[in-house]
């Protein structure tokens, strides 16, 4: 789909190059080999703007879009980026096909309703349904404080090439993987000069012009979407498609950059991210949940939670584990004589976007703790401590 939709604005050799970095992109290639629904929201999105523009179908774009909307909430953005494209674009029956438009995504709230309707579910209304995640789940909030300055920029990177903690002891691990890291590391130092004199503005028509910058701004109103929910790096996966659409309806690129540059990021994100999380466990988690189901009777706090509770979730849908995560509960735990296991005291900390932010400093400062046992993992040993 990503090659119709760029094929009428530059030629075959550069296609083929922007989709192997647009493949190869981080975001992407996480969320193609994982169980998630973004793949194929994506893939609708990205239909909805090839027939928007190919053909000017206005209702089979909206009902495209509102597809992928369904397929996940954060498309919306997409369809209201492509609804202001027909509103600016479509002059002469503007009204009209904005109404067009905006009447097919009525089936959006329909599907909801039926849904609600005639499921099982834990939502008292059609309302709260629509938004379970953050009326229920509490690692999903909308944030505005200081810590989005830092998460969305390091998101971002993320979105084009895997920046993570477990690269030092993965490295250090096995060296030579540095072979192609340094290789992929020349390729961007290569490409990005060669960026320079190799972009020039193209003279687009008044149409193109539009259809690029409605694009422009559903990268904006994504990334900042992204940026108020904590800087989640999954509102930000589609950036580097609807940008590759923005850049190459308004701008010709020489095939150069676009050659080293999608080197570059295809050899980093195998090497350093795709090839380590299939054959290697980068994290302790896994282990840490085979170790809960091995002991399930035990009391565990964990302040960062969301992965070990959704594979716990995954894993042993019907158990119920002694888990908890709020301080004051730790509180009434250790009062009332509760033995704690944790694994947040006494490891080393594997650099990620949670300890940079550093929200559980002084947690256990009240406490003692001794370690009772631990778990390996490929990158190292995790130590179980009990605190009181």
């Amino acid at each position: 789909m990503t090659r119709q939709l760029l094929s009428p604005f530059t030629d075959k050799k550069a296609v083929a190059f922007i989709l192997l970095f647009l493949g190869s992109s981080y975001g992407f290639m996480r969320f193609a080999t994982d169980a998630e629904s973004y793949i194929i929201a994506l893939f609708f999105a990205l239909w909805g703007s090839k027939v928007i523009f190919s053909g000017e179908k206005i209702i089979l774009a909206s009902l495209l879009l509102s597809i992928s909307s369904l397929f996940h909430q954060i498309f919306v953005f997409w369809w209201i980026g492509l609804g202001i494209y027909v509103w600016w674009n479509f002059e002469k029956y503007r009204l009209k096909n904005s109404i067009k438009y905006i009447s097919v995504a009525l089936i959006v709230p329909v599907v909801y309703f039926i849904a609600f309707r005639f499921t099982e579910n834990d939502c008292n209304n059609v309302l709260e349904f629509i938004f379970h995640d953050y009326v229920k789940n509490p690692t999903v909030f909308i944030s505005l404080n200081s810590a989005i300055f830092l998460m969305t920029p390091i998101s971002f990177i993320r979105t084009f090439i895997q920046v993570h903690g477990y690269l030092l002891p993965f490295i250090h691990k096995y060296f030579w993987i540095l072979i192609p890291a340094v290789i992929a590391g020349i390729c961007f130092i290569i490409g990005l000069f060669k960026l320079k004199g190799g972009i020039t503005k193209k003279s687009t028509a008044p149409q193109a012009n539009k259809y690029a910058f409605s694009h422009l701004l559903i990268a904006v109103l994504q990334l900042l979407f992204a940026a108020i929910s904590n800087g989640n790096a999954k509102f930000m996966f589609m950036l580097p498609f609807v940008l590759a659409v923005f850049f190459f309806v308004k701008y010709t690129i020489k095939l150069s950059p676009l050659v080293y540059l999608s080197i570059g990021v295809f050899l980093w994100n195998l090497s350093l991210a795709a090839i380590p999380m299939h054959f290697l466990q980068t994290s302790a988690d896994e282990p840490m949940v085979k170790y809960i189901e091995q002991h399930p009777d035990e009391t565990y706090f964990f302040p960062e939670y969301g992965r070990i509770d959704a594979l716990l979730e995954y894993q042993s849908p019907d158990r119920k584990f002694n888990i908890y995560h709020s301080k004051e509960v730790l509180d009434s735990l250790i009062q009332t004589g509760n033995t704690v296991l944790t694994n947040a005291v006494n490891n080393k900390s594997i650099m990620s976007r949670a300890s940079l932010l550093d929200n559980n400093a002084g947690l256990f400062s009240n406490y003692t703790s001794h370690k009772v046992d631990s778990v390996d993992y490929d990158l190292g040993t995790l130590y179980i401590s009990t605190v009181k």
